[in-house]
């Protein structure tokens, strides 16, 4: 992941060990996208087990993203297989459906 973060934002660095963004040069911390939506109050009604369910599969869907991005995704060895990532790449030029 930190190439990828570099590539945009050389300045920038994931830790994934404790899912952080450092600034390099200050190596002060910067708030995830996630951060900044609890703050704002933005799950407040939403059940505890369904944000945890969310969090899993937005992991998954990044990490996902990230192999897509290094041309390194092995779409046949998704678990369950996504319907959604079977049109990605595909000469047909159909969009993905969600």
């Amino acid at each position: 992941m930190n190439d990828l973060v570099r590539k945009g934002h050389p300045e920038i660095e994931f830790q994934a060990e404790d899912h952080t963004y450092r600034h390099l040069p200050s190596l002060r911390q910067v708030p995830s996208v996630t951060t900044i939506l609890k703050v704002m109050g933005t799950y407040r009604d939403i059940d505890p087990e369904t944000l945890s369910y969310a969090a899993m599969r937005g992991t998954h869907v990044h990490q996902a993203c990230e192999l897509y991005d290094m041309d390194d995704l092995d779409i046949e060895r998704l678990d369950p297989p996504s319907p959604v990532m079977s049109t990605v790449g595909s000469s047909s030029g159909s969009e993905p459906a969600f």
